[in-house]
């Protein structure tokens, strides 16, 4: 988090230059280099176990990460580092699991951003939106800025139907990262379920300018004209949905018959 621009930013602490490569025994580790751009120093004891796990987690095998982070914890318990990538590799296989992980590396690390934004993802896979609130606020406290947390945030409002919260965070989000089709989109569900139908529309046609293409923004239009009756305009969105791939067969068959 921080100064990076991406969930997976602590993965940078290790840049793999051969992702394709799952075989252990086929690892080369002169191929493993270090971002000259973080400091190192809460993780300078780390053996080739944890290194070898970041590369198991770019490949997607999480067992085997977890094993080799473990391995890493027997030679260094205290490696923070180690303990939040169990975690991730949890939240990804096994969220409830991920928690035990998160909590332990935000109690070692208050400060870092990152430990406090994964937990929140986790709670919020878990369907656990308020924790997941706590968190990413935390994340705010910390770096106000933050590139990330204002959306996955709005998100989790949305979760507990606090929609104007959840519409300001939207509003951050667009101030920080600038126009993106998922926010307007997001953002314009959140008025539309206020019944505000000319600010949702509005923002829904300004995520169609961003991205024409975007299969659940012509949904997201259909209902809106579904919940005002005007069945007339909702039925060729519907359409279009549908042919993107969003599957709107239930509501065609319903009202456009």
């Amino acid at each position: 988090m921080k100064k990076y621009n991406t969930i997976f930013f602590f993965l940078l602490l290790i840049v793999f230059n051969s992702c394709g490569q799952t075989n252990e025994k086929k690892f080369d580790i002169k191929k493993v280099t270090v971002d000259p751009n973080f400091d190192y120093s809460q993780v300078k004891d780390s053996t080739k176990n944890r290194e070898l796990a970041i590369v198991c987690i770019l490949n997607k095998e999480y067992d085997k990460a977890i094993t080799l982070l473990e391995n890493e914890l027997a030679v260094n318990p205290k490696n923070v580092s180690a303990i939040h990538l169990i975690g991730y590799c949890f939240n990804e296989i096994a969220p409830k699991k991920s928690l035990i992980y998160f909590e332990k590396a935000t109690k070692m690390l208050p400060n870092e951003t990152a430990h406090h934004y994964n937990y929140g993802l986790a709670y919020y896979r878990l369907e656990k939106h308020q924790k997941a609130i706590e968190e990413y606020s935390k994340v705010i406290e910390i770096s106000p800025t933050d590139s990330l947390v204002f959306y996955n945030r709005a998100l989790a409002y949305e979760g507990i139907k606090d929609f104007k919260s959840a519409i300001k965070d939207y509003d951050t989000d667009l101030t920080i990262n600038g126009e993106t089709a998922r926010t307007y989109n997001n953002r314009g569900r959140c008025y539309m379920v206020m019944n505000e139908y000319e600010q949702a529309l509005n923002d829904y046609n300004k995520a169609l300018e961003i991205e024409p293409t975007k299969a659940n923004t012509f949904s997201n239009i259909g209902i809106l004209y579904l919940r005002l009756k005007q069945f007339d305009k909702a039925c060729p969105y519907l359409y279009k949905a549908t042919e993107l791939g969003y599957d709107e067969t239930e509501l065609i068959n319903r009202f456009c018959k």
